[in-house]
C-alpha cells in the first residue's frame, strides 16, 4: 500500500487514524481461516508508531476479511529494481508514518470534532 499525505482516503492510513480518533476501534482483517492478513507499506517519499504520535491508544477490533476480491497477503519483491537499477527504499515505515501524521494533523488538524 502506498501512503502518505495527499494519499486515498479510503485507504487504512486514513480511516484508522479517524477512528482512533474517534476513539473508535480500527478493524483487524482476518481471513475466513482465521489467518493473519498481511500488507506491504511504501510511503509515498519513497514508509510510527502512529499511534504514539497520536497519544491515543488504538482499539482494535479482529473482523473477517470481505469477500471483495482482497487478498490475505501482499509481499513487494524488490530484488529485481535493485538489482537493474540500484533501487533502495528510502523511508523506512516508523518514519513514513510519522511523516503521514505530521501532514495529516497539518491538513486536518488533530482532534477536531470534525467529520473528515
Amino acid at each position: 500500500m502506498v501512503y502518505g499525505p495527499w494519499g486515498r482516503p479510503d485507504m487504512a492510513d486514513f480511516f484508522f487514524t479517524k477512528d482512533i480518533l474517534k476513539r473508535k476501534p480500527i478493524p483487524i482483517f482476518e481471513s475466513g481461516n482465521h489467518w493473519t492478513i498481511a500488507r506491504d507499506f511504501t510511503y509515498i517519499d519513497g514508509v510510527v508508531k502512529g499511534c504514539t504520535l497520536l497519544k491515543v491508544k488504538a482499539k482494535r477490533r479482529v473482523v473477517k476479511l470481505p469477500r471483495n476480491g482482497d487478498v490475505p497477503f501482499t509481499h513487494a519483491n524488490i530484488s529485481l529494481a535493485q538489482r537493474e537499477f540500484g533501487y533502495k527504499p528510502m523511508t523506512d515505515l516508523q518514519t513514513g508514518l510519522k511523516k503521514f501524521l505530521r501532514w495529516y494533523e497539518k491538513y486536518y488538524g488533530l482532534g477536531k470534532k470534525s467529520d473528515h
